[in-house]
């Protein structure tokens, strides 16, 4: 796990949100970082090593397209997001699950 994975674990534990699934095939292909089923909402750990080339944005786009073409949403949460900033980021993707959640 990396260090961005090991940050966002231990917050998200302490926080009380529901543990997503971790390493998810999808039906089209993709395997995401993050899905919490009931919500149909997928996160995304942006690390800076693997999503800095344009072509790596472009993929993300492209997964991202997909999955909302599919009822999916995707939270991508860059290295400040969980770095600098994880309780904030905690308190959006609390509320992005309680939109989907109904």
């Amino acid at each position: 796990m990396s260090v961005m994975e090991r940050l966002f674990w231990e917050g998200v534990r302490q926080s009380g949100l529901i543990l997503p699934d971790r390493q998810v095939p999808m039906p089209w292909g993709a395997t995401v970082d993050l899905l919490w089923t009931p919500g149909m909402l997928i996160g995304e750990l942006d690390s800076r090593s693997w999503h800095e080339r344009r072509c790596d944005r472009e993929r993300d786009v492209r997964r991202d397209a997909e999955a909302l073409s599919r009822g999916y949403v995707t939270f991508r949460m860059t290295w400040d997001m969980v770095a600098a900033e994880l309780d904030r980021t905690l308190h959006l993707l609390a509320a992005a699950l309680a939109q989907r959640a109904g």
